[in-house]
Formats: structure tokens, sequence, C-alpha cells
């Protein structure tokens, strides 16, 4: 009987990795905080940048004018493919920011 009072008092050890987690609260630097903030909000100022290139262009095609220099065409076709792509890598670029911010954060 008195091996089960000690087992109804028995609490199992906590893995070490869990244990160590709930001891020591990591101390974030908010600098760190700020630069991924600043990052994000640039890149997001590129891609209004960027947008706004792109309706111009879309301004410029829908121009009946435009399409008589091929060249140009084709030039603003290649703007147009290049600021896409751009706008693509910076939100990529946001994604990865944000994602870090949320882990130092939240950590």
């Amino acid at each position: 009987s008195e091996g089960a009072i000690e087992l109804s008092f028995y609490m199992p050890e906590l893995p070490k990795s869990i244990v160590q987690r709930t001891e020591k609260k990591r101390k974030i630097n908010p600098w760190h905080l700020e630069q991924l903030q600043k990052a994000i909000h640039e890149n997001e100022a590129a891609i209004r940048q960027c947008q706004q290139r792109l309706d111009d262009i879309h301004e410029l095609l829908s121009d009946n004018k435009t399409y008589q220099d091929q060249e140009h065409v084709k030039e603003l076709n290649n703007e147009q493919s290049v600021l896409e792509s751009k706008i693509k890598d910076h939100k990529d670029r946001i994604s990865q920011l944000e994602d870090q911010y949320l882990e130092l954060a939240y950590d």
C-alpha cells in the first residue's frame, strides 16, 4: 500500500528540451524588430513604385499612338515583365521578413 501512495504522488519528469525552453526566456533586442519592420516597409514602398510604373505602362499600351513604334512597344512589354518579376521578388522578401519578425517577437 505504501507503493500505491508513492505512485499517486508520482510526477513524470518533463523532457529536458521542454524544461530548458520554459526556464530561459530569450531576450529580444527591439532594434532587430525595428530593422525587420524597416525592411518590410522598404519592400512595400518598392512594390508601390513598381506598381505605379506598371500602371503608367498599361496606360501607354492602351493608347493607339504607342503602337506606331513597334520597338517602343517591345521595350514597354519587356519593362512590364521585369517590373512584375520585381514585385513578386519583393512580395517573397516581405513574406520572409514577416516570418523572421514573428519568430523573434513570439519565440
